[in-house]
């Protein structure tokens, strides 16, 4: 490579000219240190490119320099460079700034004329990265649909491609007050397990920084069948574990970092029953949780995720919102009549969210760290040494619902039942699935109800019919065996009934009757609405 001399006043200092095109900066680390109040020096050297190769009129291109080791905030950085006499009567004095300083690097540029030659001295809160393993996450809740006594009929719900059943989830509680906390964005694909093939994928949420979003994956599909009894059995709901997974952690004097790491954990579901006792369960599922180190004592944890697990809870309609959907639960004509069975496709998209967040948090204890050095590093961090604190929450923004979709099989009860007989359906804004309640009304309880004829003259059974509020809010029911259909809870305004291609609107003051949804000519598709 050609050289240059420069003579600066009595000494020759020899100067190696670079190529823009290859020439770059060097940056050997010469020192890293640490002290005990977190505190992390580093330092290095760099060359200037002198793109004029002019001495006497420089222009220094801006380096991007790189710390060797990442801080854990915005360091101090501080550059020398040699005293080498005086510049030339052509050119002024150098000046040399950092700017643009990060926890990665910093750019410095330099104006003027002076040794090409600089060091450079950061100061900043040290960085420290490493894993810890809590014992699970729970991933979501799914929440049994009603049975039928003896196994006669067969109700399911199905989280097919493209729904989301999962939850957001946050560590910021894990962490002493002061830490700013945020979430890696990248995030990870956890493995199959539980016995169904079922895999979870995890990224950072769109709406808070501090937070995952871990749903189903797209491939995957989750089905849960109704019980062999009568109603509604919560000891059949399941919850799913993501089992040991594994949390990166990247820790300072003020901030925390932490992602799931992409490892496969495994992932088994639990029934409620299992859990408290009343069906035995399985070698298998007992041998996954012991490996996670889930014994026992640590159940009643878990079957808290569930609000249903104890037994009958009053259901909390700030989580539990109504999707405005109901369907008939009846028991067949005769003792020897077959329990029908329908299958529909049931979505969130008729509701709308709280403007409030709601959590469910839980601990779970850490069953190891990464190494020594880290695990002594971290528990200082953390606010509770032994225990990871998950917080799973619903989202805070007020949007309309329009991520989760099922399909829904609603078999009805056996010959005999003398229970509700209208299923309504709710929606976990935690747990983003769908649970199911036995509404206990009567005909004459309904904003306002019908009966459905087709276009033979014959009632019309197990057909869906739409009503929609001016509000655009909508409702959606299936009629029963009769034809018969019902709308119940809160309905305002006008309102309009659509039904085997009928249309019709019906004026508010007429709520108090009940109609009777009749085709008349196919071109014409109208209601009449007749008085009881």
């Amino acid at each position: 490579m050609p050289s240059i001399t420069r003579f600066i006043g009595d000494r020759r200092v020899r100067h190696a000219t670079w190529s823009l095109v290859t020439a770059h900066f060097f940056a050997a680390l010469l020192s890293t240190a640490a002290s005990a109040d977190d505190t992390l020096t580093q330092t290095g050297k760099f060359n200037f490119v002198n793109v004029t190769g002019d001495p006497y009129h420089p222009n220094f291109v801006p380096l991007d320099i790189p710390f060797p080791q990442d801080f854990g905030g915005i360091p101090a950085v501080s550059i020398t460079f040699p005293h080498v006499g005086h510049c030339f009567q052509h050119a002024p004095w150098g000046t040399m700034t950092a700017s643009n300083i990060t926890m990665k690097g910093f750019r410095a540029s330099v104006t003027g004329c002076f040794y090409p030659t600089a060091t450079w001295t950061a100061v900043g809160p040290r960085l420290v990265r490493g894993t810890i393993v809590p014992r699970y996450l729970v991933l979501t809740v799914i929440y049994a649909p009603p049975g039928t006594n003896g196994g006669h009929s067969s109700s399911s719900v199905s989280y097919q491609a493209g729904s989301t059943a999962g939850t957001t989830t946050s560590s910021s509680r894990s962490f002493k007050t002061g830490l700013s906390v945020s979430v890696e964005a990248s995030g990870g694909f956890f493995g199959s397990g539980g016995g169904a093939g079922v895999s979870f994928e995890a990224s950072q949420s769109t709406t808070d920084s501090q937070s995952l979003e871990v749903k189903k994956s797209t491939s995957s599909t989750i089905t849960q069948v109704g019980p062999s009894q009568d109603g509604i059995n919560h000891d059949e709901d399941e919850i799913w574990l993501l089992l040991n997974p594994t949390v990166n952690l990247a820790l300072s004097s003020s901030a925390a970092e932490w992602v799931l790491a992409d490892t496969r954990s495994p992932v088994q579901y639990v029934h409620v029953g299992w859990l408290n006792g009343h069906e035995a369960m399985p070698v298998g599922v007992v041998a996954a949780l012991q490996s996670a180190g889930i014994t026992p004592d640590v159940y009643p944890d878990i079957l808290a995720r569930d609000p249903f697990a104890n037994g009958s809870a009053a259901l909390d309609t700030s989580r539990f919102i109504s999707i405005n959907t109901t369907f008939p639960y009846e028991p067949p004509y005769a003792a020897n009549d077959p329990v029908p069975t329908s299958t529909y496709n049931i979505s969130n998209s008729t509701i709308k969210t709280q403007g409030h967040e709601l959590v469910d948090t839980f601990k779970v204890q850490i069953s190891q760290f990464g190494t020594a050095d880290f695990a002594s590093f971290a528990k200082v961090k953390l606010s509770d040494a032994t225990n990871w604190e998950w917080t799973n929450k619903s989202s805070s923004s007020s949007s309309a619902g329009t991520s989760q979709s099922a399909q829904l099989t609603i078999g009805g009860p056996a010959y005999g039942y003398g229970g509700p007989t209208v299923v309504q359906v709710y929606f976990d804004t935690i747990y983003k699935t769908f649970a199911f309640a036995l509404l206990s009304a009567s005909p004459t309880d309904a904003a306002l109800r019908g009966t459905l004829i087709g276009a033979d003259g014959v009632p019309a059974a197990r057909e869906e019919v739409t009503l929609e509020e001016s509000s655009k809010i909508v409702h959606e029911t299936v009629t029963n065996s009769k034809g018969e259909f019902a709308f119940y809870g809160p309905i305002s305004g006008d309102v309009t009934i659509k039904a085997l291609g009928i249309i019709q609107t019906i004026p508010a003051v007429q709520f108090t009757r009940t109609i009777t949804l009749l085709p008349k000519q196919a071109r014409e598709q109208q209601i009449l609405a007749t008085p009881e």
